[in-house]
C-alpha cells in the first residue's frame, strides 16, 4: 500500500502563453455490479430465405444463426436451415450487449463484484486497488488491505489496466470505457478456514465496512507522483477518516462498502453450449466453492409442459420435492412455471433422462454431463447445510461453441 498525499495545496502559476498540461487524472473509485441489455434480437424467416440469404440481411453470420437457434435448425438432406415463419435470435456481427457498471454499496461474502476506477489521460496504464478495513476491526486490522480471489488466485493487491477488460471487449459501447481500469474478483479468502472466520466476525458485528486505496504510480515508474491528480475525498468532506489523503475512497459516513453474510442459497447456472439434443452450462453455488454443470432439455426454451424443451431463463424458487420416483430433490418453479410441473434437479446423464429436468454432473462432453450421483449429493448436502429457505436458482444464456 502507498499512502499519496494532498498535492492540490500546491499553486502552479503559469504565465502566458497558456501551455495545456494534461496531467493524469484518478477521477473517482467504486463497487459494482456488471449489467448487460440488447444486443440479441428476434426476426421472422421469409420464404424462401437460405441460411445465406438470412445472414445477409440480419448482417450477421450463417453460424450465429445455427448457434443461436440450435434447437430451431432443421436438415434437408445436405441443406440447412429454418422453416418459413420460424421466428429466431439473432446477433449483428458488429456488437454484442451492451454493457453497464452499476455502483453497488453492499455484497454478501462469496459474492462476484467488480472494482471500477474512472481516469483522464491515463489509457492503457496499469492500477493497483486495496480493499481495506474501515471504522472497525472485523476480519482485517483497520486500515489494513483484505484478501479477495482474483483471477483464480487469492491477492490483496488487486491489479487492472485502463481500457482492458475481456468482458467489455464485444460490447456496443466499448468506447466508453476506455479511460475505465476494471477488476472482476470475488468477496471471499482462499480457504474454507479462513471464509468460516470472516462469515462469524461478521455475523457477530452484523455488518463489516471497507473502503478503497487506489495507486496509479507504483506500477507506473514513469510518472512523478506529484504528477497524477487524485479526485478522492475533499478535505472538507464530513467524517472523513484521511482527510488529507486523496487516492482513499468510500472512507466517509454513509458511503463505506458494506460486506455482510448471505445466508440463503443461490445457484446460478449459465446456459453455454446447446444442440439440437440437449444444452449444457456451467453452475455455481454463492457462497462456496461448488460448481459444474447441468444438462437440461434443448432449445427453444418454454413453459409448455409435455414438449421436452428446457424452461425459460429467469429466477426461480426452490424447494424440496418428495415424489414416488425421486426424493429429497430440488424443485424449481417461479409465476410462469408452476410447481405441479415438476421441475427438478435429479441425478441422470443425457437429455434422454431429463423430461424437462436438470441434471447436475462433474463433468461434461457433448450431449452427457458425467459424476451426476456425486454432484448431486454435493448440491443436496450443502442446501440442508445451509436451509432451503429463500434459496433460489438463477438461470442466464451465454452460448459458446461446443
Amino acid at each position: 500500500m502507498v499512502d499519496i498525499y494532498d498535492i492540490r495545496d500546491k499553486a502552479i502559476s503559469i504565465l502566458s502563453p497558456v501551455i495545456s498540461i494534461e496531467l493524469p487524472q484518478i477521477l473517482d473509485a467504486y463497487f459494482a455490479q456488471i449489467r448487460k441489455e440488447g444486443g440479441k434480437k428476434k426476426t421472422t424467416v421469409k420464404s424462401g430465405e437460405g441460411l445465406a440469404k438470412l445472414a445477409k440481411r440480419l448482417s450477421t453470420t450463417q453460424e450465429n444463426l445455427k448457434k443461436m437457434n440450435a434447437g430451431k435448425l432443421k436438415t434437408w438432406g445436405s441443406v440447412q436451415g429454418f422453416n418459413a415463419g420460424e421466428k429466431i435470435t439473432y446477433q449483428e456481427s458488429n456488437g454484442g450487449d451492451k454493457v453497464y457498471f452499476d455502483r453497488i454499496k453492499s455484497a454478501s461474502i462469496g459474492e462476484e463484484v467488480y472494482l471500477v476506477v474512472e481516469t483522464q489521460f491515463f489509457q492503457n496504464k496499469k492500477i493497483n486497488i486495496n480493499i481495506l478495513q474501515g471504522k472497525e476491526k472485523i476480519i482485517a486490522d483497520i486500515d489494513k488491505p483484505i484478501e479477495v480471489i482474483q483471477n483464480g488466485s487469492s491477492v490483496q493487491k488487486i491489479e487492472c489496466t485502463v481500457g482492458e477488460f475481456d468482458e467489455i471487449n464485444n460490447a456496443k459501447n466499448k468506447g466508453d470505457f476506455k479511460d475505465w481500469a476494471i477488476a472482476k474478483i470475488t468477496l471471499k479468502p482462499s480457504n474454507e478456514t479462513k471464509l468460516k472466520e470472516w462469515e462469524d466476525a461478521i455475523e457477530e458485528s452484523e455488518k463489516a465496512l471497507f473502503y478503497l486505496l487506489v495507486d496509479a504510480h507504483s506500477p507506473n515508474p514513469e510518472y512523478d507522483k506529484l504528477l497524477i491528480v487524485y479526485h478522492g475525498h475533499t478535505k472538507d468532506e464530513a467524517n472523513s477518516e484521511h482527510e488529507n489523503i486523496m487516492n482513499y475512497w468510500l472512507d466517509v459516513e454513509e458511503k463505506w462498502f458494506e460486506m455482510n453474510v448471505n445466508k440463503k442459497v443461490t445457484i446460478r447456472l449459465t446456459r453455454k453450449w446447446q444442440t439440437t439434443v440437449s444444452t449444457i452450462g456451467e453452475f455455481s453455488i454463492d457462497n462456496s466453492d461448488i460448481t459444474g454443470f447441468i444438462l437440461e432439455e434443448k432449445g427453444p426454451s418454454t413453459t409448455t409442459s409435455g414438449l421436452e424443451r428446457r424452461i425459460p431463463t429467469g429466477t426461480y424458487n426452490l424447494v424440496w420435492h418428495n415424489g414416488t420416483r425421486f426424493k429429497n430433490v430440488l424443485k424449481l418453479y417461479n409465476s410462469e412455471v408452476p410447481q405441479w410441473r415438476a421441475i427438478l434437479i435429479h441425478a441422470g446423464n443425457s437429455a434422454k433422462n431429463t423430461e424437462g429436468c436438470l441434471l447436475p454432473g462433474g463433468s461434461r462432453k457433448k450431449d452427457w454431463v458425467s459424476g451426476s450421483q456425486a454432484k448431486l449429493k454435493e448440491i443436496n448436502d450443502y442446501v440442508n447445510k445451509v436451509g432451503i429457505e429463500d434459496a433460489t436458482i438463477i438461470i442466464t444464456e451465454s452460448y459458446e461453441d461446443n
